[in-house]
């Protein structure tokens, strides 16, 4: 998470460190930061061989784990953070080779918590609409 303040919606955004650099998930899925400003991140990932399911789609799961990446590097929060809950709604299949665009946007926070919403795309194809609450970890 990055270790910026609360979101505003306000309509400049201000450009934020990358939440701790690049995330071990993120390599694992192929997955870039192609921005990421205060309370919103664009993530983007090419669908490989090893994201498809037996049916030759991108698997819900890879799917599921992009936009809660997303989450993560738009959910604003003082400290480090984790999902507590989402929901994913699939709406169209992803195929081998398709750019994939996650793009998040934290549309609520309080205290030590944000509720984000992601879009998953494909060109202008929505494969996957996300909700997901990160909360602030206390140590």
């Amino acid at each position: 998470m990055s270790s910026t303040t609360s979101a505003t919606n306000t309509g400049a955004r201000e450009q934020v460190p990358l939440a701790a650099g690049p995330q071990p998930v993120e390599d694992w899925l192929g997955a870039t930061v192609e921005s990421q400003t205060r309370g919103e991140a664009i993530l983007v990932a090419k669908a490989e061989r090893r994201h498809l399911n037996a049916a030759g789609f991108v698997h819900g799961g890879v799917l599921f784990a992009i936009a809660d990446c997303a989450l993560a590097r738009a959910a604003i929060l003082p400290q480090a953070g984790a999902t507590t809950w989402a929901h994913i709604s699939f709406i169209s299949p992803a195929r081998l080779g398709e750019e994939l665009v996650a793009v998040a946007r934290a549309t609520t926070e309080w205290g030590a918590n944000a509720l984000v919403d992601v879009t998953v795309r494909v060109g202008e194809s929505v494969v996957a609409e996300f909700r997901g609450q990160a909360r602030q970890l206390t140590q």
